[in-house]
């Protein structure tokens, strides 16, 4: 069995919304960057500036495990700074990660990195940060 992503979740005001992300995507015994959203998806739901630029939007990440699915992790407070007479166009998540033992009910998955791109009607700003 494979250790995949089970959920990846966007977060507004420190509640998740919108549409689940993941699509059984696997994670690799090496560190991989997985992206989810793009230029063009809001990730089913709406954002002003204002919810992006909110210290409770993020992401909610969960990883199907060989016992079940894992406890999830959001990460959120990215510290945007959209201007208000932006359109958010897209959002889009990167997340660094890497599993073993997959298949044994010892099987973890670290995750090392995770960023967000939002792009607007006039440009992207990505912010991020490491997970220690």
């Amino acid at each position: 069995m494979a250790l995949t992503y089970n959920a990846v979740q966007p977060v507004k005001a420190l509640t998740a919304v919108g549409t689940n992300q993941a699509a059984s995507n696997s994670v690799g015994a090496s560190e991989s960057v997985t992206t989810f959203g793009g230029t063009s998806n809001l990730l089913g739901t709406t954002w002003t500036p204002a919810d992006v630029n909110d210290s409770g939007f993020g992401v909610i990440l969960r990883f199907a495990m060989t016992s079940g699915t894992s406890s999830y992790l959001r990460a959120t407070n990215f510290g945007f700074a959209i201007p208000t007479n932006e359109t958010i166009l897209g959002i889009q998540f990167s997340i660094s990660a890497k599993g073993a033992g997959a298949g044994t009910a010892s099987a973890t998955i670290s995750v090392n990195y995770v960023s967000c791109t939002v792009t607007t009607d006039l440009g992207t700003t990505t912010l991020g940060f490491f997970l220690q």
